[in-house]
């Protein structure tokens, strides 16, 4: 019928990572430690013995500490980013396997970044988005090689990855 609005059968799912897409965690360990956001520039630095712990403790301590990913701020403009996809539309759903899945939620909502849905999952391909944003090197390439479509959150350890557009916030 003329004049009738095309009303899509479902909404375009824009998936998001949280850790290091929207939630800068390495600028709040920098704010913790003598390190500089460019000690992050590779993937999973080694640097334990430069904040007198060992690697492995340095790992869990940056990674996994409640504290560290409550008081991570968003990266700047994350929020802004994400209410504007929201607002033309998307639907927004939170796509992370972080270690503090109880954090996620309160810290969207702090942060006034509109969500739909807050999904953890180790398998980000198990879940039906029709577009990720993410930051982890691996995650992306392998969605890609499957048929995905991915758009990565540049950082200095996905620079690499120039045949995956980018954002950067």
């Amino acid at each position: 019928m003329p004049g009738k609005p095309f009303i899509p059968s479902r909404h375009f799912v824009i998936g998001i990572d949280w850790n290091s897409t929207l939630q800068n965690q390495i600028g709040e360990i920098c704010n913790r430690t003598c390190l500089t956001p460019s000690d992050f520039n590779q993937w999973d630095p080694q640097l334990g013995s430069r904040v007198g712990m060992t690697n492995e403790a340095f790992t869990d301590w940056a990674w996994n500490d409640p504290s560290i990913q409550a008081m991570a701020r968003p990266y700047e403009g994350a929020v802004a980013g994400v209410r504007r996809m929201k607002e033309g539309g998307a639907t927004i759903w939170i796509i992370t396997s972080t270690s503090c899945p109880m954090l996620v939620t309160p810290w969207l909502r702090r942060w006034g970044i509109p969500f739909d849905r807050a999904i953890l999952t180790n398998d980000k391909a198990s879940v039906e988005w029709d577009l990720l944003i993410d930051d982890n090197p691996f995650t992306l390439e392998s969605l890609q090689a499957s048929g995905r479509q991915v758009l990565r959150h540049r950082l200095p350890w996905n620079e690499h990855l120039v045949d995956i557009k980018s954002i950067q916030w």
